[in-house]
């Protein structure tokens, strides 16, 4: 696939461009999400995609990312759950994150397919077995209702006081409550 401008250039594709359905990661990995493999998953492009990842859509007063919001749903859950919740949305580090308004309606049944089938091939990266359990979807509702609160200034109560991170913390945050929970498992 070819712009305009680079046609009239006479320029060769640039990689940005290709339409092959591949991404290029944090790590420098050719990853295609729709045929992903465990071997491509990295906690580091995960860690680092979720941080540089806005939460509602970037309509937030200040940025907020996925990252933070998956370590605030993992420490909301009991120790045995808290993997789980950690890498609850680990494929939008993939796919990007979608406002569930939107990304619900149902002409966008295909991409929350595509979701599940990469976020079952992260989960087994990782050593999460089966279906994700109950608990994770019921804590991810209680805490995008805090943070519709806390950090989109909406109308309501939120138990928890939400302070926006930097993408770099988010990361980081990310990467040290993976750590801990990871080497806990094994």
């Amino acid at each position: 696939m070819t712009t305009t401008m680079q046609q009239e250039a006479g320029d060769s594709v640039h990689p940005a461009f290709a339409s092959d359905g591949y991404i290029f990661t944090f790590t420098g990995k050719k990853v295609y999400p729709l045929d992903l493999k465990e071997e491509d998953v990295n906690i580091a492009d995960i860690a680092h995609g979720l941080a540089n990842t806005a939460r509602w859509t970037g309509q937030s007063a200040k940025f907020y990312s996925v990252a933070q919001h998956s370590v605030l749903v993992s420490d909301c859950l009991p120790r045995e759950f808290a993997l789980w919740g950690l890498l609850h949305d680990a494929d939008e580090a993939y796919l990007g994150d979608i406002a569930r308004p939107v990304k619900y309606m149902p002409e966008l049944k295909p991409l929350r397919d595509a979701g599940k089938r990469i976020q079952t091939i992260i989960n087994r990266a990782f050593g999460l077995k089966g279906h994700t359990p109950k608990i994770i979807k019921e804590t991810d509702d209680y805490v995008v209702k805090q943070e519709w609160v806390s950090v989109m200034g909406q109308e309501g109560h939120s138990d928890l006081r939400i302070t926006p991170q930097s993408p770099a913390r988010a990361e980081m945050e990310f990467l040290r409550k993976f750590g801990e929970l990871y080497e806990a498992r094994r």
